[in-house]
């Protein structure tokens, strides 16, 4: 692909096309001046490598967010705005992995004993993993401005073992709200007690889904499940919990809505047409990616600034004793 005009910040100097108005690395106005007590640091004079998330390619199809920080409802947006430059390597990928979902289900059938178990246990378990890994990379790629393609959609080999170990935490966790839900049930016959865990339960579900949104990028980035854990969940899923709630909400409430419109369409044509077809599959085909594509989004701006910095922080003393013994000489 041929290469785009370029420009550099201002105030950091990272390149970057010409035509954008926000850096992609500070977010900064790159149509305002420099501050004077700072000056753009030049790519030859970086002490370090640029960290590879920032690494945007120019000659991208998907153009980069207008800035950096974005609210929950820009989330939601900017998710549909990723999915729809290849929504056809989307659709297609989400239709293969339940084509193979189908075809280990139906061959689990006949004969029984371990084929039939070893079936079983692949399509209901470690495909929807795999494809969970697989699209959470892809998810990055395309967040990251970089190429996405069919084949991309299944190269989650790399995370599969801690997307496990991750989703067997979540699925875990899980347990407290359907607990929750359980116990409150219990407590009486009347519909107030049901009506209440329902409630209650279905909150604390999105209040973990919320918390557990970062992850899944997370991991699909290279991080252990423990990090995405104790980093992703507890550290900047906690501390941005507000803004992902919100994000995790519009997302139910939008698909809730499509699946209410495909239904109410479905009926439409019972009655007048005598027949149709059910168009809820779109929604099934267009969900798992812009779940992915939101983990990606909430990641980079929640999660990637404050782990380059960290990154970089543990680089930095390094450093302090060579210009000491400098200075000493």
């Amino acid at each position: 692909m041929a290469s785009e005009e370029t420009i550099g910040c201002p105030h950091c100097g990272k390149e970057q096309r010409a035509n954008r108005t926000v850096c992609w690395t500070c977010g900064k106005d790159l149509r305002s001046e420099p501050d004077p007590d700072s000056q753009p640091i030049a790519a030859a004079e970086t002490p370090r490598e640029t960290p590879r998330p920032f690494d945007i390619p120019l000659a991208s199809a998907y153009k980069p967010m207008r800035r950096y920080e974005m609210s929950p409802a820009e989330w939601i947006s900017e998710s549909f705005s990723v999915f729809g430059e290849n929504w056809g390597s989307w659709c297609v990928a989400i239709f293969l992995y339940g084509i193979a979902y189908i075809v280990l289900m139906v061959s689990a059938s006949p004969g029984g004993g371990w084929p039939a178990i070893l079936a079983i246990a692949t399509g209901a378990f470690l495909l929807p993993v795999f494809a969970m890994a697989s699209l959470a990379k892809l998810a990055l790629r395309a967040v990251r401005g970089e190429s996405v393609s069919l084949l991309r959609a299944f190269s989650g080999w790399a995370v599969l073992g801690q997307m496990v170990f991750y989703l067997l935490a979540v699925d875990a966790g899980f347990a407290i709200p359907f607990g929750a839900m359980y116990g409150l049930t219990r407590m009486g016959s009347g519909g107030w007690f049901l009506g209440i865990g329902i409630a209650v339960g279905c909150c604390l579900a999105l209040a973990l889904f919320a918390l557990a949104l970062p992850g899944f990028a997370m991991v699909a980035d290279g991080h252990s499940a423990a990090s995405a854990i104790k980093d992703g969940m507890w550290t900047f899923g906690r501390r941005s919990f507000w803004k992902l709630l919100l994000a995790v909400f519009y997302f139910h409430l939008v698909f809730i809505g499509a699946c209410i419109g495909s239904y109410l369409i479905y009926v439409f044509e019972l009655l007048v047409f005598r027949g149709g077809i059910n168009p809820t599959f779109i929604v099934e085909l267009v969900a798992p990616p812009i779940f992915f594509i939101l983990a990606a989004l909430t990641y980079r701006q929640i999660a990637e600034p404050e782990l380059i910095k960290s990154r970089n922080a543990t680089a930095l003393p390094v450093e302090a004793p060579l210009v000491e013994q400098a200075s000493a000489l």
